[in-house]
């Protein structure tokens, strides 16, 4: 579990830092949190669980 949330916080430090060097000096981080904490879930729950077989790694990815 934990090389999960290692991928997952080293994947969201990178989309944050993007944010970052395109100069954004505010950055709500609420619906990073949230898409972060579903990636988690189903990463996760692949390999205990047929019930939370599900990618979410799509809702890691900001918003356009």
């Amino acid at each position: 579990m934990i090389p999960t949330f290692v991928y997952v916080a080293s994947t969201l430090k990178d989309l944050i830092e993007d944010e970052v060097n395109k100069g954004e000096s505010k950055i709500i981080l609420t619906p990073y949190i949230s898409r972060a904490t579903l990636d988690i879930i189903g990463l996760v729950g692949k390999k205990k669980s047929a019930f939370f077989y599900m990618d979410f790694t799509k809702f890691l990815t900001p918003k356009k």
